[in-house]
């Protein structure tokens, strides 16, 4: 979503022979954009269910984006000793702070600003944060996901009893929302059965598979 309309802004201005992307300095690489939708996907995780914390941490990472030594930009970036921004967090400790260069490499080309400021009016609106709020934004990824976890022990293409599909559907919610391993050992634990160690190796793989679909899923969903 919010990779795609940087690419699709590059390609609109280089059909009116303005380019914004290229070699030239401060432009918007394939790079830079895949690290400001990153800023994007961060920003609102960080702040979930606040929406104007979402607004206010989307339109820092773009100004922190384009400050330079001559003109830091960093005034909506959190302040603080702990703050991720380089800048604020070095002043929050009375020390001076190191070259923008060094900390967040090429800044964007500030004559870029007024182009790109419509996506992110757009794609930080009160009403599309409202959608993010809450996880609401991974909602469908989240039943897709559950879904795969139920078929995967009661194949959708057979029958079953209801009893053997109310057993399952109540482990597979369990799995998916405590984890493989945790939902296991409770399991284990009201039958007076042993786990074991084998048992233990391959549910915590399990989980650790899931972590890394969701993670790709969350990138997926802002690329």
């Amino acid at each position: 979503m919010f990779g795609t309309s940087l690419r699709n802004l590059v390609k609109d201005w280089s059909s009116k022979c303005i380019t914004l992307g290229g070699k030239s300095y401060g432009s918007l690489k394939e790079a830079t954009m895949k690290k400001l939708t990153q800023y994007y996907q961060k920003a609102i995780l960080e702040n979930k269910g606040d929406i104007q914390g979402m607004k206010k941490s989307i339109y820092a990472t773009l100004y922190h984006s384009i400050s330079t030594d001559k003109n830091p930009m960093h005034m909506k970036c959190p302040p603080g000793k702990n703050s991720w921004c380089f800048y604020r967090r070095v002043l929050a400790k009375g020390e001076k702070p190191a070259p923008h260069k060094l900390n967040i490499g090429t800044s964007i080309n500030p004559d870029y600003l007024t182009k790109i400021v419509p996506i992110y009016q757009r794609l930080a609106s009160d009403g599309l944060l409202k959608g993010c709020a809450r996880d609401r934004c991974l909602t469908q990824n989240n039943n897709e996901s559950l879904h795969s976890v139920i078929w995967s022990k009661c194949s959708k293409e057979t029958s079953a009893k209801s009893q053997c599909v109310n057993i399952v559907v109540s482990e597979a919610v369990s799995e998916f929302n405590f984890g493989t391993l945790k939902a296991l050992k409770e399991i284990q634990k009201a039958v007076n059965l042993d786990l074991g160690v084998e048992g233990v190796k391959i549910a915590a793989t399990r989980d650790y598979r899931h972590k890394k679909e969701k993670i790709a899923k969350v990138i997926l969903l802002f690329a």
